[in-house]
């Protein structure tokens, strides 16, 4: 599907707000980021997990979704959490 947000416009969202979480010290999960970074930089390769440009499909919320919980040190116990039930996961 073929992106129809402008692609600047989101990309100066998304370093908007990466500044005003640097000027109040607050924590910055930057989904952005590693998306652009997953692209290779390609604006045209972010249709791989954007739907419009601006919006998360399936591939850009399991990118999204794993950076999030890495940074809630989840990731670490990912495989563990897979297969133990509600009342034994730390």
């Amino acid at each position: 599907m073929a992106l129809d947000r402008e692609f600047e416009t989101t990309r100066a969202y998304a370093d908007a707000v990466s500044e005003v979480a640097t000027e109040f010290d607050i924590a910055l999960v930057d989904v952005w980021g590693v998306l652009w970074q997953a692209a290779g930089m390609e604006e045209q390769n972010l249709s791989r997990y954007l739907i419009d440009g601006l919006h998360l499909n399936e591939a850009g919320y399991a990118v999204g979704g794993l950076l999030f919980m890495i940074s809630l040190g989840v990731g670490n116990n990912l495989n563990r959490c897979r297969s133990c039930t509600r009342n034994s996961c730390p």
